[in-house]
């Protein structure tokens, strides 16, 4: 990964997000795409996600 290239994405999801394996999930597509960053669960029951990479890769991790 090219270092002047990298971004960071902050993300919060909220509703049914904690309890379901949302946070495994999240991890093993980061992995997947070589994504740099952690997933934390809130006490308020959403889940945030700081995700780095470039354009492709945070593309692809977040979707179209």
């Amino acid at each position: 990964m090219n270092i002047s290239s990298t971004k960071t994405l902050a993300i919060v999801v909220t509703g049914i997000v904690q309890g379901v394996g949302f946070r495994w999930a999240t991890i093993q597509i980061a992995n997947q795409l070589a994504i740099s960053g952690w997933v934390k669960n809130e006490p308020d029951g959403s889940v945030k996600i700081i995700a780095q990479g470039d354009d492709d890769q945070l593309t692809r991790f977040i979707g179209p």
